[in-house]
This record gives structure tokens, sequence and C-alpha cells, in this order.
């Protein structure tokens, strides 16, 4: 069996990371909306359910962060989403 080289990545230069991994940064982006987290945080499920199908549009479906369950896909998004904003805006999240 023949191994390729391991190199370590420039450490100077995030956005080469950053290039091999398309799902983090949709994830990133998605996440970094404050308007797609009050979406996903809505009590309107209607708001709920367009976010959620930004999600799916943006998010490709074979990407190996996906997971396999619905429901542990719905409670995952829901709970970053709360998690992100707390931190994004720890006064109103406190209120």
């Amino acid at each position: 069996m023949v191994r390729a080289p391991t190199v370590e990545p420039d450490k100077k230069a995030p956005w080469l990371e950053a290039a091999g991994y398309p799902e983090h940064d949709t994830l990133i982006s998605l996440f970094a909306a404050g308007h797609w987290r009050r979406s996903i945080l809505s009590d309107d499920l209607l708001v709920v359910t367009r976010a959620i199908a930004e999600f799916h549009r943006r998010f490709p479906l074979q990407a190996p962060l996906r997971g396999t369950s619905r429901t542990w896909l719905s409670t995952t998004i829901e709970a970053t989403a709360r998690q992100v904003e707390g931190l994004a805006n720890p006064a109103i999240s406190a209120g």
C-alpha cells in the first residue's frame, strides 16, 4: 500500500483549509445570518418551515455532516441556532 505524503495545512492561509470543507462554510454562513437564526427560532410554523427549506436547499444532501435522522437534524438545527443566538445576543437571550 502506497501512502501519499502528509502535509500540514498552512496556518497563515485558513481560506485554503476552508476551501476543502464547503459544507462547513455553508453551515457557518447559515448560522451566522441573524435573520435565518431568528426564523428557525420563530413561533410561526410557516417561518420555521421556510427556514428549514432554506437549510435543505443550501446544504448538500450528500454532506457527511447531515446525518440520517430528520428528527435529530431538526432538533440539532434549532439547538445550534439557539446557542449561536445566545452567544451573539446575550442580553436578548437572557431576557
